[in-house]
């Protein structure tokens, strides 16, 4: 093997811990918020806090979802949060 090959072989690798390392990190940036932001962070922080066990299917078989939906779209608009604090 010769050196340009072996120094190329070495260049792929180096890139290749380089990006394993960037998505590692990554990864570990997403994991260090407890919950995400907006309103998605809204309502499960409020379920963690009620001990609500539900999925996402639960929301979707709502019959008045779209009206739910409406409800916190305007009240971020208006910057008082989906929930209200208790």
């Amino acid at each position: 093997m010769s050196a340009s090959a072996e120094k190329s072989a070495v260049s792929k690798w180096i890139r290749f811990f380089i990006g394993l390392g960037l998505i590692a990190a990554f990864i570990c940036f997403l994991m260090s918020e407890p919950v995400p932001p907006g309103v998605v962070g809204d309502v499960i922080q409020r379920n963690l806090d009620q001990d609500v066990q539900t999925t996402a299917l639960f929301y979707m078989e709502l019959d008045r979802m779209p009206d739910i939906e409406e409800y916190c779209i305007e009240r971020t608009k208006k910057g008082e949060g989906v929930f209200p604090r208790l």
